[in-house]
């Protein structure tokens, strides 16, 4: 019963997971280590956890896991210079910087709490209950800060040039 638990909670909650490891660490493979190494820390401790906020719990756990890569890589040399796996020789690394630069300039013109609703609703991709419930909000005043907050960021002048996907 334990396993079967724990293996819906992993295939409903994965692909989130892996989205926040990947806002976090800024590169896939180190986003799926923390995932992993999440997944099996909270396995240990499903008995306590499965009844409260698991999701909650292991994103916490991915927060703590990157936190302690970061600082034991602090100061270490990185290896640099070869594409990577999804990169081909034409890649434009300039242009994706530059987009980048043009997002974090224009979610920084964002409140503080407009800020974290655009990151729980948008990169943790919960659902508006799901980040009431973490800020302390209204649900009401999720669904009208995300509003705000989206229409900012249409109107940021830092976002005029960056290519817009249409859905």
């Amino acid at each position: 019963e334990r396993d079967q638990a724990f293996g819906a909670f992993v295939a409903g909650n994965q692909d989130r997971l892996l989205r926040w490891a990947l806002v976090l660490a800024g590169d896939r493979g180190l986003a799926q280590d923390l995932v992993q190494t999440a997944l099996t820390r909270a396995y240990s401790r499903w008995p306590r956890i499965w009844d409260q906020d698991p999701l909650a719990y292991t994103r916490r756990i991915i927060v703590n896991a990157n936190h302690d890569r970061w600082r034991r890589d602090r100061g270490r040399e990185q290896l640099g210079g070869a594409p990577g796996p999804d990169r081909g020789p034409a890649h434009d690394h300039a242009s994706e910087v530059a987009e980048r630069n043009a997002i974090v300039l224009a979610v920084g013109e964002l409140t503080l709490k407009e800020r974290r609703v655009v990151v729980l609703r948008f990169l943790a991709d919960l659902s508006e209950a799901e980040t009431a419930r973490e800020l302390g909000l209204a649900p009401g005043t999720v669904k009208s800060t995300t509003h705000r907050a989206i229409n900012k960021l249409r109107a940021s002048r830092h976002l005029s040039d960056v290519p817009q996907e249409t859905p």
